[in-house]
């Protein structure tokens, strides 16, 4: 193989290389490291099929390596052949303590909807990395499904805690205090997502609700139109829901160019959010559809302002 690292090295070319390994692989067809290079070769050419071919060659070739065994096992969850997917995480976790074994086969359970399942993966795994972000995040969102908002809480918490720097469990921290109507928590925790570029327009968003019922309308249309500005969804939610009523002929229509700010999160993130922003409108006390109640709480804010005017007037 040594002759192959200098053909790579001087060549360069990929079709090349695979040809050269093709005829090591027939020359020695139970050379390990061959059928590896050539399946690590087809994964960076995005051949996932072929590379899973070549995997499955080498556990004929050597059964017993548990890291050929994890890259067959993320090959099957990227074609979303779930069962077998998680079969081999199972199987791997049997035999040694694995962090990237649960964390996979808890993704894998949890895209099942199996949450019971995935909250033992990663309570387990816990116990052996105790101070791991994704463990705790994954667990806060899989609590977050089954609207345990407790555990969950304090789940994000934990992560929150291990890795400030990631701004994900605070973005859900804060949905989780609005749903139990702690505003100004709410607040202070979109304010600090507002660092992050993924969760930027989420916040402007959020802040823009918080704005509202406290009758700061100034403020609501200023975070409406940086949200609109910075995720083009933003404003299709604005016009779906009727407490931005009071400032929706306020907010700035994108143009079409402006869709492509919008900035891609996982799939599973994806889910947590939206179950946490429909679980606000429906029990939190930030996202009631009370309009009267909105109006009345505006109407209150403007009588106190007007009294103070003419109180320092006369």
């Amino acid at each position: 193989m040594l002759l192959f690292q200098k053909y790579v090295r001087f060549f360069g070319k990929e079709n090349a290389a695979e040809n050269y390994i093709l005829k090591v692989t027939k020359k020695y067809p139970r050379s390990k490291i061959a059928h590896l290079k050539l399946a690590k070769l087809y994964e960076k050419q995005n051949k996932k099929e072929k590379a899973l071919d070549e995997y499955q060659v080498l556990l004929d070739i050597v059964p017993e390596d548990i890291d050929i065994y994890m890259n067959v096992g993320k090959l099957y969850k990227e074609f979303n052949r779930k069962k077998e997917a998680k079969q081999i995480f199972t199987d791997i976790l049997k035999e040694k303590e694995s962090t990237e074994a649960s964390l996979l086969l808890g993704e894998v359970l949890f895209e099942e909807k199996e949450y019971k399942e995935a909250i033992q993966v990663y309570m387990a795994a816990l116990k052996n990395e105790p101070a791991n972000y994704d463990l705790y995040y994954n667990l806060g969102m899989t609590y977050t499904m089954l609207n345990d908002f407790k555990n969950a809480k304090e789940s994000y918490e934990m992560a929150a805690k291990i890795n400030s720097s990631i701004y994900h469990s605070k973005y859900s921290i804060g949905q989780l205090n609005l749903i139990y109507g702690e505003l100004d928590e709410a607040k202070l925790n979109f304010e600090e997502c507002l660092d992050s570029e993924e969760l930027e327009g989420g916040s402007y968003y959020y802040l823009s609700r918080i704005a509202i019922i406290k009758g700061e309308l100034e403020k609501a249309i200023n975070y409406a139109n940086a949200a609109v500005e910075d995720d083009y969804e933003a404003y299709q939610k604005i016009q779906d829901d009727s407490i931005f009523a009071v400032i929706r002929n306020k907010i700035r229509k994108p143009k079409t160019s402006e869709k492509l700010k919008k900035v891609e999160i996982s799939i599973t993130q994806q889910t947590v959010y939206k179950h946490l922003e429909e679980t606000c409108r429906l029990v939190g006390k930030l996202n009631n559809d009370d309009l009267e109640m909105i109006e009345n709480v505006i109407k209150t804010k403007k009588e106190k302002e007007n009294k103070k005017e003419r109180e320092e007037n006369s």
